[in-house]
């Protein structure tokens, strides 16, 4: 770990060749959201590995492996933002004209069951453990494993840095199409892409645009009187110094709760996204016990940019702040919401990194700053979308051992399901307390969809099991627990069960939701 002192940036000379690697295609100025992780991941190994991007693509049925091979070297030449390096100061993104990638095919059908599972285990780990040299390159890399005759998984990785979560929508359907193409003898007819090195050069023009400068007054302004610290209960103090192990629990949320919450959102005229979103501030709210909220929520520029074919980094990190009132219905709050959201993406021109330096934030290497949480909603690609038409597939992503939030959830959803896959930093939390939270926010979704005129302050988080134990314990051994939040969900159950002992238990006590632990 790297003490206080180490983490001053430092000058060093630099003898670089740009040509070493090969022919370069382009030498432009990276983005400042590039920077700004180019600058994260010298903090060591760990923050490198916090931005490994990887997923897997199982495919069932006949596979030609040096079609896929093929395929994989033509996406990547197909997609300039993959083939990228920097210069060893980060201020230079370099193209190369060509690389030639090493994609390995590993061998386990001939394992039994259990010594298959275990060594697929292993490789996806070390896919997400290895750490790129964003200098040498490639920030690129892929490996197709064999588990049987007609079974096989394609696992790719890029770093955070040269793709982000809209990327892979892009990348994968063009992988399909190329190889279904390669396998008849054709070249895929798939349109131009677009080009990240004509985006980055796009981005250092427009660096002191009127909407650039716009988007810096509207952040600025909505921070201009304080910027609230979201103190999360964890389960350990943290460390002096920030850290980044991390690791994943997912929770599937009930098909029907799912369902009925998009008919709230369509009721009140926003979107699944918005309700979701809306419904994660309110836990945060009744979790933390504090009405000044800030939860992070990624944006994909490709969207908002108008470039919905592009590949590489152009996700914003948006710090969605919220002042509650707990008396507030959660209708009402949901609506409002809208706008606020929408006002927030239309000016994520200013980089995260950018309007931390502005705001002039205490230091605390403790914690990461402004943000935290942060929450997101992912539609996964359909088996149609994959465009291998001759398997059955399906894409998923590798879960880091490595995370740069205190907790960050993602909403992975598919036609069947929806899964709040919640990564998580492990010198904070235990796997059992993610599952817990997971558990009360979907209780929490519960409460609001059989009444969203309840105001914020009475939702329901703690699971009937939950509420249960803390009564058993309670009369066991009459601790005095030392966290308002869930004070009346205990009356409500306690007074069905023994309606004369509410008084006598509970007294004038303000309990908080941390103090309780629940």
């Amino acid at each position: 770990m790297k003490t206080i002192a180490e983490l001053s940036p430092k000058l060093t000379a630099i003898d670089f060749d740009p040509f070493a690697g090969g022919e370069l295609f382009a030498c432009v100025p990276p983005t400042e959201a590039q920077k700004e992780i180019w600058i994260a991941v010298q903090m060591g190994n760990e923050a490198n590995c916090a931005y490994n991007e990887s997923m897997c693509l199982r495919l069932q049925g006949s596979l030609d492996l040096e079609s896929l091979r093929f395929s994989i070297q033509e996406l990547v030449q197909r997609h300039d933002a993959l083939r990228a390096t920097f210069s060893p100061d980060g201020s230079t993104l370099c193209v190369a004209a060509w690389i030639a990638l090493d994609i390995p095919t590993i061998d386990l059908s001939i394992l039994d069951d259990r010594d298959r599972e275990s060594k697929l285990a292993y490789l996806r780990r070390q896919e997400v453990d290895r750490p790129f040299n964003l200098v040498s390159g490639p920030l690129f890399r892929s490996q197709i494993i064999k588990l049987q005759e007609q079974e096989h998984l394609v696992i790719m990785t890029g770093h955070h840095i040269i793709c982000d979560g809209w990327s892979w929508g892009i990348l994968l359907p063009d992988l399909g199409k190329i190889y279904s193409a390669k396998k008849q003898g054709l070249a895929a007819n798939i349109p131009q892409p677009e080009s990240f090195t004509e985006y980055a050069i796009l981005q250092e023009a427009q660096s002191t645009s009127t909407e650039v400068i716009d988007a810096e007054d509207y952040w600025l302004k909505l921070f201009s009187d304080t910027s609230p610290v979201v103190d999360l209960p964890t389960d350990r103090p943290r460390p002096a110094l920030r850290t980044y192990n991390g690791s994943r629990e997912d929770w599937e949320l009930n098909p029907d709760l799912v369902a009925n919450l998009k008919r709230l959102g369509k009721k009140a005229g926003c979107s699944f996204f918005t309700t979701l979103f809306a419904g994660f501030e309110a836990f945060m709210y009744r979790l933390c016990g504090q009405e000044d909220l800030i939860v992070g929520m990624p944006s994909a520029g490709q969207l908002f940019g108008g470039q919905e074919k592009l590949a590489g980094h152009c996700v914003s990190l948006l710090p969605i702040r919220s002042q509650i009132n707990g008396e507030q219905s959660f209708i009402d709050y949901l609506r409002s919401r809208r706008k606020a959201i929408l006002d927030a993406c239309d000016r994520q021109q200013i980089t995260f990194g950018t309007l931390v330096k502005k705001l002039a934030l205490a230091r605390d290497f403790s914690r990461i700053p402004l943000v935290p949480v942060t929450f997101n909603l992912d539609v996964q690609l359909a088996e149609s979308q994959l465009n291998f038409p001759d398997f059955k597939a399906e894409a998923f992503s590798n879960p880091r051992t490595c995370e740069n939030f205190e907790w960050a959830v993602n909403a992975s959803e598919t036609k069947q399901k929806l899964v709040l896959e919640c990564q998580y930093n492990t010198n904070l939390f235990d796997a059992a307390t993610i599952q817990s939270r997971m558990a009360e926010f979907e209780e929490l979704l519960k409460a609001v969809v059989a009444n969203p005129e309840c105001p914020l302050q009475n939702l329901l988080i703690l699971t009937a099991t939950e509420r249960q134990k803390i009564l058993v314990d309670w009369n066991n051994t009459q601790t005095n627990y030392p966290k308002d939040a869930c004070i009346h969900e205990l009356f409500e159950v306690q007074a069905e069960q023994t309606p004369d002992a509410v008084a006598l238990v509970f007294g004038e006590q303000q309990l908080t939701y941390q103090q309780l632990n629940c």
